[in-house]
């Protein structure tokens, strides 16, 4: 991505698209999400990554919704490096993070796994297992926000 307007396009092309099963489309969701993160009153730079931490699947080879194949689609991954050029690592990062924020929600919270998403769900199970903090300490040492 060169430009904001790729992102722009691509919540166009396929921002509507909702997962299957899901009530809400991929738009619907990253606003949900922003506006969370307003709420909070958290930092402009998380607030966008909140917006945008599954650009990944907006941009993703994948068609349709790749859990029910089996398929990990590295989102995560795939949409930090879209947008660190465009935003740098205090977007970037918190969009990489995110699926192992929610691994350490699920072990750390037992009742975090039952307000997930059926799909949520699945790609859980293909993201590998919850982690607890202490894998997280050496990531600690860098400020995302």
């Amino acid at each position: 991505m060169e430009h904001t307007d790729d992102i722009l396009e691509l919540f166009i092309r396929r921002g509507a698209v909702a997962y299957d099963g899901e009530g809400v489309s991929q738009l619907q969701h990253a606003w949900q999400c922003g506006r969370l993160a307003a709420q909070a009153h958290a930092s402009a730079e998380l607030q966008l990554a909140c917006w945008l931490h599954d650009l990944g699947h907006l941009s993703s080879i994948f068609a349709g919704t790749p859990t029910l194949r089996g398929i990990d689609d590295q989102h995560e991954l795939t949409g930090a490096r879209l947008i660190e050029p465009l935003f740098g690592p205090a977007v970037a990062d918190p969009v990489a993070l995110h699926v192992a924020a929610k691994r350490y929600l699920v072990a750390t919270r037992p009742r975090y796994a039952q307000i997930l998403s059926m799909d949520s769900r699945r790609s859980l199970l293909l993201q590998g297992p919850s982690v607890r903090f202490v894998q997280f300490r050496p990531q600690r040492s860098r400020t995302l926000c």
